[in-house]
């Protein structure tokens, strides 16, 4: 990356806001970057302790903003790649690289130091920023009680791997011999216990090899641990994510599918708790709300879904191994030597599913007077007396519609056609076992028969 377009990212990330960390106006920053890298070129005490500061009071309580320092401030040390000696630089060029150089002393004008050097400025400011840190700051024997937000994390996880990486770079093809300076700073971390006392044989040993490499199979090799470290964090992001349950049981990504499209789940669910028959237009528009959406699965679930996975991955196998076999059960299913595999078979039944079904429908059955909103017509479980039931049922309403018309007594020799038009009967009743009643029912009177006038026989 162009470090002209590496300072505007590092800038940018500077002026977010991000709280506890101070916000940082655009001068600040601007002015920040350009000590930075005339630090590199001309490293001065007064130049690394003005980085330090910034860093400290700005930086250091921010997570991104580390992240953004640290990413910038290794794209600046890669930048610093050897060259042969006795070669000259225009330095009289504006450009990051040329930050402070480009004055006249001594009648000739200043040249950049050696990229090993470079290199070497930047492992000076972060070497001051831990110094400071656990010197002053936290427990060391000139610490202060000055209370500053300080982010552990972000040092650990951030700050110290750069460190060390950049001190790896600080003496690979180094010419004027940065490696004694380089060890020197180790012994300084060691007295302010900044690294881990059982891991700093180890860093030596790193620092020791990197002196011996070559800058193009340091770089090669620093690109591919960035590479395998990228790609670790996002199988562990992919990994997380799957496990991430939707809010709603819908279409992926189609928010607004017809309920056709819904998966089948959604009418076993409305069947299952409300008692009704599938109605679509009691299914929900995005399908039914999931328990614990938007939230990780729990273990179950995820074992669950894992076995199903394996299972279907293993219909793609060639054959099955009778070594893996143990029986097959009444059901047909296949019971595996594996404790963890599950004992399917095609249709999908187990012995504990078949379990697993009777308490759920244990459950619906005790509250199915309470979910089912249809009542069962009543004359209990024989189906002629439930037929009879219902037919008076139905012959009640039509008389209510018609006025205070009394019941027929069926089985006692009464009928009627209960086709109604114009208001009455166009037929008179065809007799049961007795007759029944003769004519048409017209202005509240039979033809032939009593009359039904006023609401009276």
């Amino acid at each position: 990356m162009d470090l002209s377009v590496a300072r505007a990212v590092f800038t940018s990330a500077l002026l977010r806001s991000d709280p506890p960390a101070p916000d940082v106006k655009r001068d600040d920053a601007t002015l920040f970057t350009k000590s930075l890298l005339k630090t590199l070129n001309c490293c001065t005490r007064s130049d690394v302790q003005q980085c330090k500061s910034f860093i400290i009071r700005n930086i250091l309580s921010s997570t991104s903003r580390t992240a953004a320092l640290t990413k910038y401030l290794i794209t600046v040390t890669k930048s610093c790649s050897p060259r042969n000696p006795g070669e000259k630089v225009d330095t009289m060029k504006p450009s990051d690289e040329n930050e402070g150089l480009g004055k006249i002393v001594n009648g000739k004008v200043m040249q950049a130091p050696d990229p090993a050097f470079k290199r070497l400025h930047v492992l000076y400011v972060l070497h001051d920023v831990l110094a400071h840190v656990y010197g002053r700051l936290k427990d060391g024997r000139h610490s202060q009680s000055v209370a500053l937000p300080i982010n552990d994390k972000a040092i650990d996880e951030q700050l110290k791997p750069t460190v060390l990486l950049v001190a790896e770079l600080a003496v690979c093809e180094s010419k004027i011999g940065t490696l004694p300076l380089v060890h020197g700073l180790v012994d300084l971390w060691s007295n302010l216990a900044i690294f881990d006392p059982r891991s700093l044989p180890k860093l030596r040993q790193r620092i020791s090899t990197a002196s011996e490499s070559t800058w193009s199979d340091l770089i090669d090799a620093l690109d591919s641990q960035d590479r395998e470290k990228a790609n670790e964090v996002r199988r562990r992001k992919e990994n997380e994510s799957k496990w991430i349950l939707p809010a709603n049981h819908g279409v992926p990504n189609d928010p607004a599918a017809p309920w056709h499209e819904l998966p089948a789940a959604n009418g076993l669910y409305q069947k299952r708790t409300t008692g009704y028959p599938l109605r679509a237009e009691r299914l929900p528009m995005y399908g039914y709300a999931l328990k614990n959406g938007g939230r990780e699965a729990d273990d179950a679930l995820k074992r669950e879904v894992s076995w199903l996975h394996k299972e279907c991955l293993r219909h793609f196998d060639k054959y099955t191994s009778p070594d893996d076999v143990a029986d097959v059960d009444a059901l047909g299913s296949t019971i595996w030597k594996d404790p963890e595999r599950p004992t399917r078979n095609y249709w999908g039944w187990s012995y504990d599913g078949i379990a697993k079904r009777k308490e759920i429908a244990a459950n619906v059955a005790a509250r199915m007077e309470e979910l089912n909103k249809y009542q069962d017509p009543p004359g209990g479980e024989d189906p002629v007396e439930r037929a009879r039931m219902l037919a008076i049922g139905n012959d009640m309403e039509a008389a209510n519609v018609q006025g205070s018309f009394p019941p027929p007594h069926f089985g006692q020799g009464y009928g009627y056609q209960s086709d109604m038009s114009g208001g009455g009967f166009p037929v008179g009743g065809r007799g049961g076992r007795g007759g029944g009643y003769r004519g048409d029912f017209r202005g509240g009177s039979f033809g032939r028969g009593r009359a039904f006038r006023g609401g009276r026989w």
